[in-house]
């Protein structure tokens, strides 16, 4: 029943559901894209870190795009995640830093 409702022609004689696939493959592609740019300038456990915040983009486009509620627990949940990125991220900034983070990249990182 699923594949017919993706493969399934509408009115106009086209497959709306299909552009979701290819929405998603282009946005994943776009990820991973600017992660292998950025990856050169930011040091492994920061890269790790900032890996974590990948639930928070889903969280945002399941609000935006389906219309999902969540409830007060996993909203705390995911101000947890992102407070503790951002102190797992912040003292790699400083100047006297031994890592090789560029914070400018691992902003972009951060956000793609």
């Amino acid at each position: 029943h699923q594949l017919r409702f993706v493969w399934e022609r509408s009115s106009r004689g086209c497959y709306p559901y299909v552009m979701f696939f290819v929405v998603a493959a282009l946005g994943d592609t776009l990820g991973d894209v600017i992660g292998m740019i950025c990856t050169p300038y930011i040091s492994g456990p920061i890269h790790s870190l900032l890996s974590n915040l990948t639930p928070l983009f889903i969280a945002v486009l399941s609000v935006s795009v389906l219309h999902r509620r969540y409830s007060l627990a996993q909203c705390i949940g995911l101000l947890g995640v992102i407070l503790a990125v951002i102190l797992g991220v912040f003292p790699s900034f400083e100047e006297g830093a031994s890592s090789t983070t560029n914070p400018v990249f691992a902003c972009i990182l951060g956000a793609s």
